[in-house]
């Protein structure tokens, strides 16, 4: 009896294998399923930068006071964009001459120049150049009335520069500086219309002077972006130079070595500051100026897409799974909407 169990069992399991294979020859192998190919490095953002400088303009031999705002972005391969340009200049009387003689004085009141769209520049160390022929429209009014407001025509005055624009680009110690010259036409009334009335047909010319408007403006950053940095803690965490998780930097992506079965846990910590804000105690220490700072979000990568961890200084515990590339973002924004990110690239090793 005995005998015929194990018969019996031997005979099922020779059929349950006959089936297996029967079912295995009818059906290609599954081909291996290979990861999704890695994220390309997360895009960084430009540095933007406020300013505001005063000095003097000078525009035909006259000088007065005048004031320079400016807007604008450095990419991180030096190119400049500057969204935006205002120069303005205090009011005065100008003499316009026609043929050899001056024959007007025209009042410009409220005189201002700016850009109509961005401007192209390039950095190069702390000189930011905008080449020659950046354009600019200038526009003036013929009165100011007793509580400043511009009253009269308004005149506008489309201007190219002769010249590069050239400034200084020193946020590090608050000093910036700009110099810049505008070629423009100022026109006055006609010339000597009573005498050109004796000829028939023959309108008074109209007098015009071409002049040059020079600024030479110093002065300092009303608002600069602020600084991504973070660290890794947590136990058996390596960390490497930069914050990010790492146990060996000389190897590319950096290699951080797991210190769980399952991958890396770490907590996260933002160490982002900015060097326009700070408690009243905390001037002297510029990594905890952070009163400045108005949003700071974590992102990951994970299955070859971009996951938003949270918002804050601190969030935890994040896991990164053993043997696969990983990216990590901290996108930081101040309270004048200028972005920093901090990015982290690396892969987590099993022990």
């Amino acid at each position: 009896m005995a005998a015929q169990r194990i018969d019996l069992a031997r005979r099922a399991r020779c059929l349950l294998l006959l089936v297996g294979s029967l079912l295995l020859a009818g059906c290609p192998p599954q081909e291996p399923v290979e990861p999704p190919p890695p994220l390309p490095p997360l895009a960084r953002v430009p540095a933007e930068y406020w300013v505001e400088a005063e000095g003097a303009v000078e525009i035909a031999g006259v000088g007065v006071p005048g004031k320079v705002r400016m807007h604008y972005a450095v990419h991180h391969d030096g190119e400049v964009s500057v969204r935006s340009l205002v120069a303005w200049m205090d009011d005065l009387d100008l003499a316009v001459d026609f043929l050899f003689w001056e024959v007007d004085t025209e009042p410009l009141r409220c005189s201002q120049f700016r850009n109509p769209r961005p401007l192209a520049g390039e950095l190069d160390g702390s000189q930011l150049e905008i080449p020659a022929g950046a354009e600019m429209i200038g526009i003036s009014y013929t009165r100011r009335g007793p509580k400043g407001e511009c009253l009269g025509e308004a005149r506008r005055m489309d201007v190219k520069t002769p010249s590069a624009i050239v400034a200084t680009h020193d946020p590090d110690n608050d000093h910036f500086e700009v110099a810049a010259s505008f070629e423009t036409v100022v026109a006055a009334e006609p010339v000597a219309e009573a005498i050109f009335e004796l000829i028939p047909g023959v309108d008074a010319p109209q007098a015009t002077t071409t002049v040059t408007v020079a600024f030479d403006m110093q002065g300092h950053y009303q608002n600069r972006p602020p600084v991504a940095a973070l660290v890794s803690i947590g136990d058996g965490v390596d960390m490497g130079s930069d914050g990010c998780p790492a146990t060996r930097e000389d190897v590319d992506p950096p290699m951080a070595l797991a210190n769980t079965p399952d991958g890396l846990e770490v907590t996260l910590r933002s160490q982002s500051y900015d060097p326009d804000g700070g408690w009243p105690d905390e001037l002297q220490q510029p990594k905890l100026k952070r009163i400045d700072l108005q949003l700071e979000q974590w992102s990951r990568t994970k299955d070859g897409e971009l996951v938003f961890l949270g918002g804050g200084q601190e969030i935890s515990p994040v896991l990164f799974e053993n043997d696969r590339e990983h990216q990590l973002l901290l996108w930081i924004t101040d309270r004048r909407g200028a972005e920093a990110r901090k990015v982290c690239r690396f892969v987590v090793q099993s022990k």
